[in-house]
């Protein structure tokens, strides 16, 4: 199967006359849109992660790099 040839993609077509705060504005209204369309249909909302300025950064799997002790 041929899946999308650099042929068959149309070319972005951009409005010389938007400032960016407009162009800022109108991806703000799509994408508040967008969250409402996914409310309505009955998605979940993405969880917000809750981070600690003083916490060290460290992975899911992994161990701090130093361990302190008093001794």
């Amino acid at each position: 199967m041929n899946r999308g040839d650099a042929d068959d993609a149309p070319k972005p077509v951009y409005d010389k006359n938007l400032t960016d705060e407009e162009r800022e504005k109108i991806r703000a209204d799509r994408a508040a849109a967008a969250e409402q369309r996914l409310k309505k249909q009955g998605g979940k909302q993405p969880k917000k992660k809750k981070t600690n300025p003083d916490a060290p950064l460290v992975g899911p799997n992994s161990q701090p790099a130093m361990r302190w002790t008093a001794g």
